[in-house]
């Protein structure tokens, strides 16, 4: 089982299902399909909760590609503005620009590549 931490601010989206994935950097092991992610917030710190439970499960483990020109999801490209602020919605920000705003601001650079990890909450 893989947990993944996230900021305060994408709790409540998680919480009302708004939020249902997460992109992620390279690492030594995300979680599989079919199998529970644990999802908190503040991980490592003593305001550290759980934000869902019971765990929801994994339903996509996906390379994932952000730039100026859109996002590639498993090398299916999408450019469409309305598509790409969709997409943005699901990850928890209110459209594509803020989007692209937290990630440069995040990782310094305007193209960024990662892991898309795609859940289903249990009770959904």
């Amino acid at each position: 089982m893989v947990a993944y931490s996230f900021q305060r601010r994408f709790a409540e989206p998680i919480q009302t299902g708004r939020k249902t994935h997460t992109m992620r950097p390279q690492r030594k092991r995300h979680a599989r399909v079919g199998e529970p992610v644990q999802l908190y917030c503040g991980m490592r710190t003593r305001d550290c909760f759980k934000i869902l439970d019971p765990d929801p499960i994994c339903i996509l483990v996906a390379p994932i590609l952000l730039g100026p020109w859109g996002i590639e999801i498993d090398g299916v490209q999408i450019r469409d503005w309305d598509k790409r602020n969709d997409y943005a919605v699901t990850d928890g920000f209110e459209n594509w620009r803020q989007l692209r705003r937290f990630f440069i601001q995040t990782y310094g650079t305007g193209t960024w590549e990662g892991v898309l990890v795609k859940w289903k909450s249990v009770d959904a």
